[in-house]
């Protein structure tokens, strides 16, 4: 008895010290911090349920730079593209890094690039993914993604009920190959079912009503795992051999056809190849496995949450799709898919992508940064340690610079001309040195289905057995750290036989 009881009590002081140490280190000592409610005033240690879009109508209270005390650390959310400019761009040094995260720590992803601290393996995974993915570098991917679109194109064609689920084998299929130098075998596949399973994990742990925007819950370091009340912790250890498959199982693969001889270029063989030529070391290798992992990890629901809120945009704006269609038409004739030679072309395809990542962000909160040191912005004091949010949702409702925010309307992004205006902000990829390293690939991807999609499919309600159309709604979303449309039902079908031959028979090709 005393053997349990002896550890329990160092365990109880350690927290009660812990406790007391966070009270006082969240005092304000008289500095002038910024205003804003306590989240106490909500119950828990965040706001609940949707909470970007809490945190946008508490900004017209408090204003663009709001504080919140949780009695763990401090919290600021800023509601303005100027403020997080201001602090994430100009001030980068300071605001780059990432709040330490115990949870995600104890589940495994402590590796990945999303989550590390502003420190030398984060620029080490930074540039390995600029050497696969940077903008001079996507051009050598678009054969691939235009291929493996065509055969996505064909599985929604086949069965098109199951459209959610073929869209969202769309970014494991080019991520895999592009990566991995891996060929999906279908919405079955095993290495997509391992990295999903992981992804999952995240989708189960990291929302913005617990623990990605709040310090309180380092003393699940502490507590054994048998410990009351230490479910969280129980939670993230039993995560950990998922994450863990994740990273290993497709690393392996491609270990072992460089092995045989059989590697097809990717990113992953290319680093290990440089890295055997380089006489590597172990440490070496396993940054490697770790950064390819997090390009999957961190395309995986990003990508396929932009297409889906896509398709809910022309179920509900049908004209949108109308006008879209009509400039395809009238620029192609029907002869062939839209490729990304034909971007600059198709303006209103242009405008309704930038206005469906601009009306539903698939991170409406970004990913929290950190601040490194004591600063002092717009006169108000933020201590070093500090969670800071980017309010994406807020910054993408401003009023002045895109009226009507709430509606879907692609023209906001054309000139009187009927071209794109030029407006080339998207807040959804983040912002500063943590600004997502992938986003011009994720653009190309994205741009493409929808062009694609437009080209050869009619979307529509869905409608009951007794031919009443089955609403959607685009409001109805996950509560996670990257929000998805909750599952709905839509009619898609090939807009003529032309266009079902278009899907079925030509090759996809620059």
């Amino acid at each position: 008895m005393q053997a349990i009881i002896v550890p329990l009590g160092i365990l109880v002081l350690t927290l009660l010290l812990y406790t007391f140490k966070q009270k006082i280190q969240s005092k304000s000592h008289g500095r002038n911090y910024p205003p804003g409610p306590t989240l106490k005033q909500f119950g828990n240690n965040a706001i609940p349920g949707k909470p970007w879009v809490q945190y946008t109508e508490l900004a017209k209270k408090y204003g663009p730079i709001m504080h919140f005390d949780s009695g763990g650390g401090h919290i600021v959310v800023l509601s303005t593209e100027q403020a997080a400019n201001d602090l994430f761009e100009k001030r980068s040094r300071l605001y780059s890094s990432r709040s330490q995260n115990p949870v995600l720590d104890l589940m495994g992803w402590d590796w990945a690039i999303t989550f590390l601290p502003y420190a030398d393996e984060w620029r080490a995974q930074r540039r390995m993914i600029h050497q696969g993915l940077r903008l001079e570098a996507i051009k050598q991917h678009q054969p691939l993604q235009l291929r493996k679109l065509q055969e996505i194109l064909q599985y929604v064609l086949d069965d098109p009920s199951n459209f959610a689920q073929s869209y969202r084998m769309l970014s494991a299929s080019i991520t895999m190959q592009a990566v991995y130098g891996y060929t999906v075998e279908g919405p079955d596949d095993r290495f997509v079912a391992i990295a999903e399973e992981a992804v999952k994990t995240l989708e189960t742990a990291v929302m913005y009503s617990g623990v990605l925007a709040s310090r309180s819950l380092h003393f699940l370091r502490y507590l054994p795992a048998w410990f009351p009340g230490a479910s969280s912790r129980r939670m993230a250890e039993d995560a950990a051999p998922v994450v863990r498959r994740m990273a290993d199982v497709p690393f392996a693969f491609v270990k072992d056809q460089i092995a045989q001889g059989k590697s097809s270029a990717c990113l992953a063989s290319d680093l290990l190849e440089s890295h055997r030529f380089r006489q590597g070391t172990e440490v070496e290798e396993a940054l490697i496995k770790h950064t390819t992992a997090a390009i999957y990890g961190g395309a995986a629901d990003t990508t396929t949450s932009s297409i889906l809120f896509f398709i809910l945009a022309m179920i509900l704006h049908p004209h949108a799709a109308k006008r879209a269609q009509a400039e395809i038409d009238s620029f192609l004739r029907g002869v062939r898919l839209p490729t990304f030679e034909d971007r600059p072309h198709l303006p209103y395809i242009e405008a309704i992508f930038r206005e469906v990542l601009r009306w539903r962000p698939a991170i409406p909160l970004g990913v929290p940064h950190a601040v490194i040191d004591d600063d002092v912005y717009e006169g108000y004091f933020i201590p070093k340690g500090t969670t800071l949010i980017g309010n994406i949702w807020a910054m993408t409702r401003d009023n002045n610079r895109y009226p009507d925010p709430e509606t879907f309307k692609p023209e906001r992004y054309l000139d009187t001309q009927g071209k794109f205006n030029g407006d080339t902000v998207i807040h959804a990829w983040g912002f500063g040195r943590r600004i997502c390293p992938g986003r011009y690939f994720a653009d190309a991807t994205v741009w493409a289905t929808i062009a694609c999609s437009l080209a050869v499919f009619d979307f529509a309600f869905a409608k009951d057995e007794n031919g009443q159309e089955i609403p959607v709604n685009a409001d109805d979303v996950t509560d996670t750290l990257v929000v998805l449309p909750k599952p709905f039902k839509c009619s898609i079908t090939p807009r003529s036989s032309v266009a079902e031959s278009l899907i079925r028979e030509q090759p996809l090709a620059q």
